[in-house]
């Protein structure tokens, strides 16, 4: 079986306005498709992506998980990302109308954290609820609060609940979010005590879990404007 073709693969292309982990799950479709890479051959690996790409290895992740909801790709634990059976495709296009907006969001959060957000204590009108949630004392529970938009550029205010003490706060975030196997979102009508400003704002709590780890590995408070499903649980 021949190698994957990775010299086909192009870097990101900042100046596009779509997400980078589209553009990499296009781009790899593409040189599925036209290269008839066959079923079973290994992808290269994820360093070797991250640096093709000219990204990180939690957007490679992402375009990766991306093709393997559409099971081009499949992931063997320890071993690698293979091609899937499913190769042949028209020419959909990937973007905010057709995929999920979690993958951009948690790359929306991941940018945030680069960009010197505000770290504190549990509030404490939510010291039970942290406690309650990542089953720490809230004394143990820092906060890190964020500001993002999502892939229709609607503001979101994000609050993430981080189990370590506020100097560690936004590199315990930043892992937590890589290490992440699944998410489970939750969604609700924000109330007057939420901080709502209109009449259709929601209240989106997502929590990160690992499947080695017991306690959630951090939990964010998100409000926003918009529609979206109940509730949600997102494998990696």
């Amino acid at each position: 079986m021949t190698d994957f073709p990775i010299d086909a693969l192009r870097a990101v292309v900042r100046a596009d306005t779509r997400p980078a982990y589209v553009q990499i799950a296009e781009q790899l479709r593409r040189v599925i498709r036209e290269s008839s890479v066959e079923p079973g051959t290994q992808l290269p690996s994820e360093p070797e992506l991250v640096q093709r790409f000219g990204v990180s290895r939690m957007t490679v992740r992402e375009g990766i998980r991306v093709l393997r909801q559409d099971d081009v790709l499949r992931v063997q634990h320890g071993v690698g990302v293979f091609v899937g059976e499913r190769r042949l495709f028209g020419g959909a296009q990937l973007g905010g109308s057709t995929t999920s907006s979690e993958p951009a969001w948690r790359q929306a959060i991941e940018d945030a954290l680069r960009a010197d957000p505000r770290v504190g204590p549990v509030d404490s009108g939510f010291e039970m609820w942290a406690e309650g949630m990542l089953g720490r004392m809230a004394s143990e529970v820092s906060t890190v609060h964020l500001q993002i938009e999502d892939l229709n550029l609607r503001p979101e205010v994000v609050v993430l609940f981080v189990p370590s003490d506020e100097e560690s706060a936004v590199s315990v975030a930043s892992e937590a979010i890589e290490r992440a196997s699944s998410w489970v979102v939750s969604v609700r009508a924000a109330g007057p005590g939420d901080g709502a400003r209109g009449e259709g704002d929601l209240m989106v709590t997502r929590t990160a879990r690992d499947l080695d780890e017991e306690l959630p590995l951090l939990v964010a408070r998100g409000r926003r404007a918009g529609t979206w499903a109940v509730t949600t649980i997102e494998a990696q």
